[in-house]
This record gives structure tokens, C-alpha cells and sequence, in this order.
């Protein structure tokens, strides 16, 4: 994704920064990626569909993100085939 979004918009306007999730205990990496997000234009987020919490993870970045007014654009990879295919939710 981040190759993608630095071939439509260029090298000088994509910044990549990647977070954990399990390192948000850390009150430090927490503020960074807050900070980060909050002048993003767009942020993805990566989920693992093996994990028991991935469907509500999903519901609950949605709900996030329609609280915001924002996009929400739920994309799911075929590892299989390396498909990126869209998702009606």
C-alpha cells in the first residue's frame, strides 16, 4: 500500500511510519502514532484475518471513522494469489 500511494503521489509527499498495536502499552509510541495520525491524509491499517478480533476491529475503526466524517475503505488480500480485492461492509 505505501508503494502504491508513493507512486500516485509521489516520494516527497508519503511518509510511512509503522506501529505495533501491542506497543501501545507504551505511553510514548501511543502519543507518537497519535500524533502521526492526526495530520495524516490517510491511514491503513493491517489486521491479521486469522485473529479473533479482526471483525471487531474493523467495526470499530469504521465507527471511528464515520464519527469523523472520514472515508472507511475495508480491503482484504488474498494471500493465496496476492489479490487486493474490495469488501462491501
Amino acid at each position: 500500500m505505501c508503494r502504491l500511494a508513493t507512486q500516485l503521489a509521489g516520494e516527497e509527499h508519503v511518509r510511512d511510519t509503522w506501529y505495533d498495536v501491542r506497543s501501545s502499552d507504551d505511553v510514548r509510541i501511543l502519543m507518537d502514532a497519535v500524533r502521526a495520525a492526526l495530520v495524516a491524509d490517510l491511514i491503513v491499517v493491517s489486521v491479521e484475518p486469522q485473529d479473533p478480533q479482526s471483525s471487531r476491529t474493523r467495526d470499530y475503526l469504521q465507527a471511528v471513522a464515520r464519527k469523523a466524517q472520514l472515508d472507511f475503505i475495508p480491503l482484504f488480500e488474498s494471500r493465496l494469489h496476492g489479490e487486493v480485492l474490495n469488501s462491501e461492509v
